[in-house]
């Protein structure tokens, strides 16, 4: 008699009775479809985000293995989703910074409070170079503990080509 109530009945025939007799069991399960439910609009809401953000994001475990990129990753670097997905993040050539920075991430995460951010070269699957800032930082679960590394990039690599450009020209006028 609630509204929303969520309940699971169960029915039987209980052997040995004679004549057909039923059984009914109720369970009320309102807590967990509720819990189920914003989880999954959650997990929208994330993806949402994720797949509409233009920059590369990889998401690893705390391993290091890549559990999540966003579309844009696909856009900027070429390479698919299915190649990224499941690999050490410093054996890609999109790596954020070499294999020892990565671990030091995963060792020593986020010990200040704030995002460890880097500049790197980056390659593309077909091996243009790209200029990539990166903003690297962990999330945490309700305990404190390190869950995931979330490495965040943007493609600066035409600001920098014009930066160099303007001080050749500005050096050269001088």
């Amino acid at each position: 008699g609630r509204p929303g109530a969520r309940v699971n009945v169960a029915l039987g025939l209980p052997s040995g009775e004679p004549g057909p007799v039923f059984s009914a069991q109720l369970q009320d399960f309102t807590a967990e479809y509720d819990a189920r439910r914003r989880l999954e609009a959650a997990e929208k809401l994330t993806s949402a985000t994720l797949d509409t953000t233009a920059c590369v994001i990889l998401v690893t475990d705390m391993g290091g293995t890549i559990v999540r990129v966003n579309s844009a990753t696909t856009e900027l670097t070429g390479f698919a989703e299915a190649e990224l997905l499941g690999r050490p993040v410093w054996e890609t050539s999109i790596a954020p910074s070499n294999g020892a920075d990565v671990e030091a991430l995963f060792m020593w995460p986020n010990r200040s409070g704030q995002p460890v951010l880097r500049e790197t070269d980056a390659h593309t699957k077909s091996g243009d170079r790209l200029r990539i800032v990166w903003n690297n930082n962990i999330v945490r679960d309700q305990q404190g503990r390190p869950m995931y590394a979330v490495m965040t990039g943007i493609d600066v690599t035409a600001e920098r080509t014009t930066a160099g450009l303007m001080t050749h020209l500005l050096q050269a006028a001088g």
